[in-house]
């Protein structure tokens, strides 16, 4: 049969991404319906996040800043609360991060030493957030990245540096604006050149490795809360470091594992503090968030409502069960089990401790008159 080195390359990549498979088969894996069709979907979306990952936006002389996900690829728990914006750097060479600041409330820079799936391993360097930057006038802002300290907007890298992220936060995107953000190195730039099958190669390699570790990484973490806790959830701070998951500046985590049936709801009753930004959302397994980028699936501080004692309760169910303010219920859209995430941000104090319960829709009276 006739080959050459692309075909080979094209040959080696599908006979790794065979082998990832088998994590399908894993025998902490549920067998449903729904989690093994999400497995399949997130192979497929890891395939693209790896190769864009590893080779398409890697140049670190010509960086360009680019969504970290979206409807059709989602990934690490990354909610639609906030929109993400991902790029890489050399933390030996000097950048300029500039655009326009947008509405959202919560603004954070950040530079860490790795991304999950590819570096490990990966930690916070440094961050800029919406209390550090100085705009200008008209709501624009510049922001210096580089090994030497700077005066103005500036986030010192160092020689481990190798990625950064903006992260934007907001309780109601339909009525804020989105930051515009571009980013330049001020280095000398080298030529770019077209690909090599040596490169294409090495990337198809990378992306087939970041596959791998990342369908086990993130079915791990579910497998551990599975292990730990159901329909309950616990400060991601007292729980094992495998649940580090270099969180940006001032944000702490609550995290489960939910189990609740088309004729259930599960009630998460707490009395937060004034923070903010909170906010709930559920993941599928594999750590892809349920109903990204819908109202219904991500109550936050803005949007329940509270009880006359400052109390919230909010009920993660498969129908709005009856007499419960819309606002306070969070869609499951057929999903029986899968990851929670409750974030808490810009708060030093902890996060709140919660009182979780599991109902039968209709079994209880529900009155918030």
């Amino acid at each position: 049969m006739k080959t050459n080195k692309s075909v080979d390359a094209w040959n080696k990549f599908c006979e790794s991404l065979k082998d990832t498979g088998q994590i399908l088969l894993e025998e902490k894996t549920p067998q449903d319906e729904t989690t093994q069709a999400d497995g399949l979907r997130y192979l497929v979306h890891m395939i693209r996040a790896g190769f864009e990952n590893t080779y398409e936006f890697s140049d670190v002389t010509r960086p360009v800043l680019v969504p970290m996900v979206s409807p059709t690829l989602l990934y690490e728990g990354a909610g639609s609360a906030a929109r993400y914006l991902q790029g890489y750097i050399d933390g030996g060479k000097s950048y300029r991060v500039y655009g326009k600041r947008g509405t959202a409330p919560l603004l954070e820079l950040s530079l860490y030493n790795g991304k999950i799936g590819i570096h490990e391993p990966c930690h916070l360097v440094a961050a800029l957030t919406e209390e550090d930057i100085v705009l200008e006038d008209d709501g624009r802002l510049e922001v210096t990245i580089g090994p030497e300290p700077k005066p103005g907007n500036h986030l010192l890298s160092n020689t481990d540096t190798c990625f950064m992220m903006i992260r934007q936060y907001t309780h109601v995107w339909d009525e804020t604006i989105e930051g515009e953000f571009f980013i330049e190195c001020l280095d000398e730039q080298a030529m770019q050149l077209p690909s090599t099958v040596s490169e294409v190669s090495d990337g198809l390699e990378q992306t087939a490795q970041f596959v791998s570790t990342v369908a086990q990484y993130w079915s791990a973490l579910s497998d551990y809360w599975i292990g730990l806790l159901v329909n309950e959830l616990m400060p991601q701070s007292k729980a094992n470091d495998k649940t580090e998951v270099a969180p940006p500046t001032g944000h702490q985590f609550a995290c489960g594992y939910f189990r609740v049936e088309p004729d259930e709801a599960l009630i998460f009753e707490f009395t937060p503090e004034q923070v903010p930004f909170w906010g709930f959302e559920m993941a599928s397994y594999w750590y892809q968030i349920i109903g990204f980028g819908n109202t219904q699936s991500r109550p936050n501080n803005k949007t329940v409502e509270y009880d006359d004692s400052g109390t919230v309760r909010v009920y993660c169910a498969h129908q709005h069960p009856a007499g419960v303010p819309l606002a306070n219920w969070l869609d499951l859209r057929g999903y029986t089990e899968g990851t929670t995430v409750f974030r808490w941000s810009r708060s030093k104090q902890p996060v709140p401790e919660f009182k979780t319960t599991l109902i039968k829709l209709g079994s209880v009276g529900i009155n918030y008159e």
